[in-house]
């Protein structure tokens, strides 16, 4: 793409890439990153535990509040 993109154009991009899945399959990638990123906190220390929950807690925020 050249130069900059007007609102209507935006909205069309916006719209095609809804129309193939492309948000929802991206969020079930996300998710799945999470899912495997929790399990391997899994192997951290007894005392390490704030951490694990620390970051599991935030990788699960950004993909709730992108949704």
């Amino acid at each position: 793409l050249r130069g900059e993109l007007g609102q209507v154009e935006v909205e069309r991009l916006i719209e095609s890439i809804r129309g193939f899945g492309a948000v929802e399959q991206a969020l079930r990638e996300a998710e799945a990153y999470v899912r495997r990123g929790a399990d391997l906190l899994d192997g951290l220390p007894a005392d390490g535990r704030d951490y694990r929950e620390a970051l599991e807690g935030l990788a699960r925020y950004i993909i709730q509040r992108t949704t």
